[in-house]
């Protein structure tokens, strides 16, 4: 097998939370050195933007904050179907810096059954408040794929997030879905999800929602069609129902995802982007977000 080496520039664009914005970019490099190993470098830069005066802005004053970073990091195939992987770096916003890293385990224990474990330290970046007081935090995931037939398959995370404010996230999830339509150009899955999450405390000022308890349970269509060997286009609609401790009643929850792909077995590879919910986001559960986003890979 002869190695290839690989760049890929990541643009998620722009996640709009009512009046607030968030900008990002990201640059990597991958070079294989034989079958097992792999190393790599990136970096990114982002810019955060909130209204002047709001709970979401920096603390400083002004309405943005701006940070970027940089890492190195390296991935080995293992025995047991397991893909190990790790990176660490440093990331800077002009008030500070933080130490950042990212250690990860895929496994595939058998053909029914996939294992993804992961640890990560990096800035509370959900808002130009939560950046400019430094908020850091360390999240552990796990991540259970279990697929017994050609029909269903059934996803599980459980999360645990500790930050540098004194607050901690737990959270679980489960998503099991079942194939209804499998042609050569077409496939459809049908689902339900329920998402459960709390914080060990709210902190009224730091810049990022925090509820005790937050629930929500949803619809999911799963969609594909295959336009080429090498293009193809998702999209993922969901429609359901949330509630946090605040709330006397559950409401009404929407979300839609699409995802085009270009190139997947060329020398360049293109990926569009983008999604809507109203379902609450980082800001709060009041709060709509819009992404767009362009990744694009170069391989040699």
């Amino acid at each position: 097998m002869t190695p290839r080496r690989a760049w890929s520039s990541a643009a998620p664009g722009i996640v709009s939370e009512r009046r607030a914005g968030n900008r990002a970019a990201e640059l990597s490099y991958h070079q294989s050195l034989d079958d097992v190993w792999w190393v790599s470098a990136g970096g990114a830069a982002e810019h955060i933007r909130a209204l002047s005066n709001s709970a979401f802005a920096p603390i400083q004053g002004g309405s943005f904050m701006a940070r970027g970073s940089g890492w190195a990091g390296a991935q080995a195939r293992l025995d047991f179907g397991t893909i190990a992987s790790a990176r660490i770096g440093a990331s800077e916003t002009g008030r500070g810096s933080a130490l950042i890293w990212q250690f990860a385990a895929d496994s595939r224990l058998s053909d029914e059954l996939r294992v993804q474990l992961s640890n990560a330290r990096d800035f509370q970046t959900v808002s130009p408040r939560s950046l400019s007081l430094g908020i850091t935090r360390i999240d552990t995931e796990a991540q259970v794929t279990y697929t017994p037939d050609l029909l269903w398959t059934g996803v599980g995370l459980v999360r645990d997030a500790e930050f540098s404010d004194g607050n901690r996230l737990l959270r679980a999830y489960m998503a099991p879905r079942r194939a209804v339509l499998r042609t050569q150009d077409w496939n459809l899955d049908l689902g339900v999800s329920g998402n459960w999450y709390g914080y060990s405390i709210q902190p009224p000022l730091n810049g990022y929602y925090a509820p005790a308890f937050y629930q929500q349970y949803a619809a999911t269509a799963y969609g594909y069609y295959k336009m080429s060997q090498e293009d193809g286009v998702s999209l993922i609609l969901s429609l359901g129902a949330h509630k946090d401790d605040s709330m006397t009643s559950f409401k009404f929850t929407a979300g839609i995802y699409t995802e085009a792909t270009f190139g997947l077995l060329s020398d360049w590879m293109w990926k569009l982007r983008g999604g809507y919910t109203n379902n609450g986001s980082t800001a709060g559960r009041n709060y709509s977000a819009e992404t767009v986003g362009l990744t694009v890979v170069r391989r040699f």
